[in-house]
């Protein structure tokens, strides 16, 4: 298995839930000079997903400090892109901070396999034009042992658990931000794990209700304890896939 992943926003889960992930220039292609603009975008392996989020971070930081505006917009837009590029850039600046920005951000999962048609050649900029089907997809969870149950699905904390758990990876502007975190995640009090989303919207019908604004943290990990733990994912269980199949491409 090829453990990918997909960022997207909790308000879009009933979308994906009934339409898969779709190929399409969304808010999140920012300013690429890719020209294959109806894509999806993912990572690979926990690398990749690190240096996704230290992206994200760039970016924002890039938008705040004025060093992307709409004259730098790709001039090829057409005027629906050119307004989630302009949605995109208007929500940062209205934010008070990077973590108020993509606190509804989450992970999704998908085994890289059930995809042929991709370039993975950059493991936090790879991209493939087919749809994924909803019932490849998974949504990541970080549980507590003993209890199994969930502590958070967030972008930030998932980031902060690879990161706490994978010393060989190299350290970035975000490793400093949320030092904190990322040491909370050092012990051995939580592991990772993933529920199909299927299962995750099912437990939570307020996603289908297109209401995610009113799901709180704390229902979210009363409504996941519902579900049994599908294994108990170790990180260096998924960094050793991750290894071997970097060491495959080498030789």
């Amino acid at each position: 298995m090829k453990n990918c992943y997909h960022t997207t926003k909790m308000g879009f889960l009933p979308n994906i839930l009934k339409n898969g992930l779709q190929p399409t220039y969304g808010k999140n292609s920012f300013l690429t000079a890719d020209p294959i603009a109806n894509k999806i975008s993912y990572s690979v392996e926990i690398q990749g997903a690190v240096r996704t989020f230290e992206v994200f971070n760039r970016f924002y930081n890039a938008v705040k400090d004025g060093r992307i505006i709409e004259e730098s917009f790709r001039k090829d837009l057409s005027p629906e892109d050119f307004n989630k590029h302009q949605e995109s850039v208007k929500s940062i600046q209205e934010s008070s901070c990077f973590k108020e920005w993509i606190k509804d951000n989450i992970y999704l999962c998908f085994d890289g396999n059930c995809i042929t048609k991709k370039n993975e050649d950059k493991p936090e900029d790879a991209y493939t034009t087919e749809t994924i089907l909803p019932e490849h997809l998974k949504v990541c969870v970080i549980r507590k042992k003993n209890e199994d149950t969930i502590y958070s699905y967030s972008m930030i904390d998932i980031y902060s658990f690879f990161y706490a758990k994978t010393p060989e990876l190299e350290e970035g502007l975000c490793t400093w931000r949320f030092r904190d975190t990322i040491n909370k995640f050092k012990n051995d009090e939580y592991y990772l794990d993933y529920i199909e989303l299927i299962k995750f919207c099912e437990l939570c019908p307020e996603l289908l209700n297109n209401n995610s604004k009113s799901i709180s943290m704390d229902k979210i990990r009363n409504i996941c304890a519902e579900v049994e733990p599908s294994s108990k994912h170790t990180i260096k269980d998924i960094f050793n896939i991750w290894r071997n199949n970097t060491n495959t491409k080498e030789k």
